[in-house]
């Protein structure tokens, strides 16, 4: 029996089952609930706290594998005013995680790669 990705009722991230399988969410606390089968979804691909700047292309920065990986780089970006796009394909895989493309603005990509430099 496929394991099923849960959700947040609070924060409504993602998680799939190689990621986290923990009862609670790790950011709010909360239970988490199901939402189906394994789909790898990826949840808040795109920042939407913070506009992305105007004509900027999107610039990949960095890949990582799995959702919880993609999102920790993503919330330490965010934090420093840089907004993210996460894309993801199903075909491409890191060990047993799915791999994950994490883009900046072109603008803002030198200062996103210093930033998760130092993570």
């Amino acid at each position: 029996m496929a394991q099923k990705d849960k959700t947040c009722p609070s924060c409504g991230r993602i998680y799939e089952p190689l990621d986290w399988d923990g009862p609670d969410c790790p950011f709010c606390e909360v239970n988490l609930e199901e939402v189906g089968t394994n789909s790898s979804l990826i949840s808040n691909l795109i920042s939407t706290k913070l506009e992305w700047p105007a004509g900027q292309k999107r610039k990949m920065i960095t890949r990582v594998g799995g959702n919880m990986n993609a999102q920790l780089l993503k919330a330490q970006l965010e934090s420093s005013g840089i907004p993210v796009y996460l894309e993801s394909e199903a075909t491409v895989l890191l060990g047993d995680m799915q791999e994950v493309h994490i883009y900046v603005p072109e603008n803002m990509a030198q200062e996103a790669i210093a930033i998760i430099g130092s993570v």
